[in-house]
């Protein structure tokens, strides 16, 4: 984990807050601009590549601070993050929240499984030497990076929502909270349905093609699972995406 220090104040790059706080005032604050890379910008952040370096702006530390060094590149920039490699293996985070970072050691393959759409978490899926691949996820939140192994080859694709995303894995399900930095595995006697996600949770029908009629949710602000009931084998209707934060389903008794 790193503290960051401000950088030079040039002129070029400025960017002008409203009252974020009772006790901070709006400033200007500069970088100096590199017009052969793009100025990105989100709802609490703003990053550019200056050649010198990475440059991050938080909107609530309200000034320019350089994230990580020349030659460093952008990963992946989300509403609260941004993910920068530096050299071959290192990956690092910055929390626009905190206006901290915190670094994680990779293979040299790995692949992001989050989207723009995530608000205060990346995930990746690390192809480790010697391993199935390795599950890994940082939080604007809690300024953590969090992994975990997988049983077996990953066989689709994680299903992410604004601040949750989980992978089947055999006979697990690995769901991660930003709330939290945690991975956190349900294990299953037969292998279920594949997982659905909404806002802040994930939903799996754990049926399958043998198993109860049952279902198991996660919740990202709790960072726990919980299962239903085992309702009569002539009901149980399936499990639906949804965008918001709670779901329902239909069950006959």
């Amino acid at each position: 984990m790193r503290h960051l220090l401000p950088s030079r104040r040039l002129p070029a790059l400025a960017v002008a807050l409203a009252t974020l706080a009772v006790t901070a005032k709006a400033q200007w604050h500069s970088q100096p601009y590199n017009s052969s890379q793009p100025v990105q910008a989100t709802d609490w952040l703003v990053t550019h590549n200056t050649g010198a370096g990475i440059a991050v702006f938080s909107a609530i530390a309200q000034r320019w601070e350089i994230l990580s060094p020349a030659g460093s590149i952008h990963q992946q920039v989300n509403d609260s993050l941004v993910i920068t490699r530096e050299g071959t293996n290192t990956l690092r985070g910055w929390s626009a929240w905190t206006n901290e970072s915190a670094t994680q050691t990779v293979a040299n393959s790995y692949s992001f499984e989050s989207g723009f759409n995530a608000l205060t978490y990346a995930a990746l899926n690390d192809s480790a030497p010697f391993t199935n691949g390795v599950l890994r996820a940082y939080s604007s939140l809690t300024n953590t990076w969090a992994s975990k192994p997988l049983s077996q080859l990953a066989t689709f694709s994680m299903v992410a929502g604004a601040n949750v995303i989980a992978q089947k894995d055999g006979l697990n399900y690995h769901a991660y909270s930003p709330y939290t930095g945690q991975w956190t595995t349900l294990a299953v006697a037969q292998a279920g349905g594949n997982p659905i996600s909404g806002s802040d949770f994930v939903a799996v029908d754990l049926r399958g093609s043998s198993g109860p009629f049952q279902y198991a949710a996660f919740s990202a602000l709790r960072g726990t699972w919980t299962l239903s009931p085992v309702y009569p084998s002539t009901g149980a209707g399936a499990v639906l995406s949804t965008t918001a934060n709670a779901f329902a389903i239909r069950t006959d008794t």
